[in-house]
């Protein structure tokens, strides 16, 4: 399927799924952050950071049945990594989150990317204090899902973030890389 055809049947799903108010998603993510703050040592972002990520991997195992389920006709699972990040990239954060991420800069060995997001729904109306500012990565939640979700497909990945507007970059950008494929 062309890239402009999942992101069609992303668009498509989503639009038919009861779903929360982008503003509300956004306001108790933020609440739930700030929250995490508090419980952290000394606001320790390395501890928030670490829960973000595992709050994500959950939500991302959980996403990939819900993504199985909706697909008409039924979808084989991806066992190529450029394909099955072109996917999640294109159809699965249309389909769950109403965004697209552009795929950039594989390596030569196509085991690694970056993922570029335009706009990112969990970083709306957020100011982040300087004392935390450049070791918080605010939407860490991201990349634990879209660990999560490569993981129930047997794919082992690292993601982690390289640039976040939150921080003063220009662009969200989170490194994918490939580690294994579970037998």
């Amino acid at each position: 399927m062309s890239k402009d055809g999942l992101i069609e049947t992303g668009k498509q799903i989503f639009i038919s799924q009861p779903r929360c108010p982008a503003e509300l998603l956004a306001l108790t993510y933020g609440a739930y952050v700030a929250k995490l703050l508090q419980e952290a040592n000394d606001n320790d972002p390395d501890i928030v950071n670490s829960q973000l990520d595992k709050l994500g991997y959950g939500m991302g195992c959980k996403m990939t049945d819900e993504f199985f389920a909706r697909q008409n006709p039924p979808m084989a699972f991806c066992r190529d990594f450029r394909t099955t990040i072109d996917i999640i990239s294109k159809q699965a954060f249309k389909m769950f989150l109403n965004i697209t991420a552009d795929v950039e800069k594989y390596d030569e060995t196509t085991k690694s990317c970056y993922l570029v997001f335009r706009e990112n729904p969990f970083a709306e109306y957020v100011i982040l204090p300087s004392s935390i500012e450049k070791s918080l990565w605010y939407s860490n939640i991201i990349c634990g899902m879209i660990r999560g979700a490569l993981e129930m497909i047997g794919i082992v990945i690292k993601a982690y973030f390289m640039r976040d507007v939150l921080r003063g970059d220009t662009e969200t950008l989170i490194r994918v890389e490939f580690v294994k494929v579970l037998k």
